[in-house]
């Protein structure tokens, strides 16, 4: 919800990283970002290293979800402090980075630039009074530059009347750069293995999935009632059977005046062409005990498919259920694999 609805920047989360069997902050974020930041928790576990072996304990992970930020801290007040410390600087870059803010803002940059500490060659910490007054500021119209170090070009952009009046390189056609492209560049070896779909949470399907086969596989009923031919309009019907979901259709084929009681999610039976719910009809006769319907009235004229899922509604087979977008799959993904007839993917090694 922080991250989905209120799109927060940042997320800190404090405890849990440890290897106690109550420990589990890490698995619960590994399984809500969608990339993972291994350089943010190494700078992380260095700097705690050089304070404390204990240190090489802790299994805090740092990543994104959306456009949030999500880091993984100690329990610790004092560890928490710490680690916090050693990230601190690279937190308003990352966020630039991650919500793609546009580097407009001179003063932003010109603040990166001249922060004590931060040297052409030396790369010092920031100074923690200038970090609370102005780089941890909510900034929403703020943007960050790529890089906090002062850049050097070997390009003189002051000789303004010396500069190219056209480039010095030919236009070439977009398809002759598209065969130097493929000339140059190799395709990397896809490194998949195949799982089954049980094993498959949180990894990333490495091919397009398809489903096997159409959902629903028959005409499926709508609603509680009778499965009736239209022809057959209002009137006196012989119930000759029932169809309850999840049972097979049946194949017995339906007559002129006769209809089959039908729960909704059930096969229509072959020759039915529409159900009428329950509430448009009566009971015309019933067995001794009341446990059988033997005859009843159909009270408005039907129409053709009336109340009827058709076959593949919800899907078709071969239609794609799943593209390889590098997302990691989820709970949700899963099940509409098994309701598609998948059993196997797959993915990519991790």
């Amino acid at each position: 919800m922080w991250s989905d609805e209120k799109m927060l920047h940042v997320i800190l989360t404090t405890g849990g990283t440890g290897p106690a069997p109550r420990d589990v902050t890490p698995e619960a974020t590994q399984n809500v970002i969608e990339k993972k930041l291994p350089g943010m928790a190494l700078a992380m576990a260095k700097g705690s290293l050089e304070k404390t072996p204990m240190a090489m304990l802790s299994r805090a992970i740092c990543g994104i979800r959306n456009q949030t930020l999500i880091i993984n801290l100690p329990g610790s007040k004092k560890g928490c402090t710490e680690c916090l410390e050693f990230v601190i600087q690279s937190i308003p870059h990352a966020v630039g980075l991650i919500r793609n803010w546009v580097i407009e803002v001179s003063q932003t940059h010109h603040l990166l630039q001249t922060i004590d500490g931060v040297k052409n060659e030396k790369s010092e910490t920031f100074s923690k009074d200038m970090l609370n007054e102005s780089t941890l500021k909510e900034t929403k119209n703020i943007s960050f530059p790529e890089c906090i170090h002062k850049k050097t070009s070997k390009v003189d952009t002051s000789l303004v009347a010396r500069r190219l009046r056209s480039s010095p390189y030919p236009m070439i056609r977009f398809e002759e750069s598209l065969k130097i492209l493929d000339n140059v560049v190799k395709e990397m070896p896809k490194i998949s293995k195949s799982v089954a779909i049980r094993d498959a949470f949180g990894l990333v399907s490495s091919e397009k999935i398809f489903a096997k086969y159409n959902l629903p596989p028959f005409p499926a009923s709508i609603k509680d009632g009778y499965a009736v031919k239209v022809s057959d309009g209002s009137g006196l019907r012989k119930v000759v059977a029932d169809s309850i979901a999840g049972s097979e259709p049946g194949k017995r084929i339906l007559k002129d005046g006769e209809c089959v009681r039908i729960n909704t999610g059930a096969p229509v039976p072959e020759g039915a062409d529409a159900v009428v719910q329950v509430e448009d009809t009566e009971l015309i006769a019933e067995d001794d005990d009341g446990r059988k319907e033997i005859s009843i009235n159909i009270l408005i004229p039907p129409t053709v498919n009336q109340d009827i899922r058709p076959v593949g509604s919800d899907l078709k087979k071969g239609q794609i259920i799943s593209s390889n977008n590098g997302i990691p799959l989820s709970s949700q993904d899963l099940a509409l694999f098994a309701a598609a007839g998948v059993q196997n993917i797959q993915v990519f090694k991790e």
